[in-house]
């Protein structure tokens, strides 16, 4: 029950913020048009470590996939609106002596968890001629974080495993290619970045940031008044 709660309160949040943005957009009726689609994806999470001004390193985990259901409003031939709702499962991120304030002693850890992730966004696409475009996206991200770490201690102790969660906003950027397949459906190949929080994933001290990377491929089909002029955002 408090993850259904807690997906539905993604959903709230990024309905009104894409509202928000749909309202704050002007465009003619004309060149209006709804699109909605399901993405298959790829992610793995990322952590840098150190001062990235002079010196630092990035780490990955291992992928895992997901899916991406999305649906928005084509405002003209350059800009669109929409929401998204991301899940992947089963993502998994090891540290080795860990920084957990909460339990004394030094450990290893290991994160396997599932990621809820709503997202409200713009996005401003480049057409060529009537079928290939390409597109950037940018915007706010709810998330939603649940799973269990596993806590091997490096003294030869005993282990210990926990239920672990965490839920916040954050900013996304995506890049993607689309092609309009005949007048409604539409094919495009898109990588996003998502921020998240660290400290859910037990990281050392010296982290900076971590961050979900999506590699996506998907479908959608639009609706509306000028379907000759006018694709999809990805």
């Amino acid at each position: 029950m408090r993850a259904l709660r807690r997906s539905a309160r993604l959903v709230r949040h990024g309905v009104a913020a894409t509202v928000l943005l749909g309202t704050a957009a002007a465009a003619s009726a004309e060149d209006r048009e709804w699109y909605v689609g399901v993405m298959r994806d790829s992610t793995s999470i990322t952590v840098t470590y150190g001062d990235c001004v002079y010196n630092c390193s990035t780490r990955s985990g291992s992928s895992s996939s997901g899916y991406k259901l999305r649906g928005g409003l084509r405002l003209n031939r350059h800009f669109a609106v929409d929401f998204a709702l991301q899940r992947d499962s089963d993502l998994k991120w090891t540290e080795p002596l860990a920084t957990v304030p909460d339990i004394p002693g030094a450990y290893d850890s290991q994160v396997v968890f599932d990621a809820s992730i709503a997202q409200a966004t713009v996005a401003g696409i480049i057409p060529i001629g009537q079928v290939f475009e390409f597109y950037g996206r940018g915007g706010l991200e709810f998330y939603g974080l649940s799973g269990e770490q596993s806590l091997t201690d490096v003294m030869g102790g005993p282990s210990l495993s926990r239920s672990v969660s965490s839920h916040g906003t954050g900013f996304l950027w995506s890049l993607g290619f689309g092609a309009t397949v005949g007048t409604t459906w539409h094919l495009s190949l898109e990588y996003q970045s998502v921020w998240i929080g660290k400290t859910f994933l037990g990281v050392a001290s010296g982290a900076n940031d971590a961050k979900l990377h999506t590699a996506a491929l998907g479908i959608e089909r639009r609706f509306g008044r000028n379907r000759s002029g006018v694709g999809d955002a990805g």
